[in-house]
């Protein structure tokens, strides 16, 4: 079996006018965002890494983000 490796990069910086989300119970907005939609075959292996100065955290959401409602998603 043959296993294929396919490699994509993605740059992107967050600044004073990247997108804020809503925080849990209406606080206020002080969390930057970028979202990205990927498309993928749903068996498989997947990686995804970042390197950044600053600390950061991802989420991966199956079906979609609402970052109006932190309950929604």
């Amino acid at each position: 079996m043959m296993i294929a490796t396919i490699q994509s990069n993605y740059s992107s910086e967050l600044t004073n006018n990247s997108r804020k989300h809503t925080s849990f119970n209406c606080r206020p907005l002080d969390h930057y965002y970028e979202a990205l939609e990927i498309n993928v075959n749903t068996s498989g292996f997947y990686m995804f890494s970042t390197e950044s100065s600053l600390n950061i955290f991802g989420y991966l959401y199956e079906y979609e983000f609402n970052p109006y409602d932190s309950i929604d998603n």
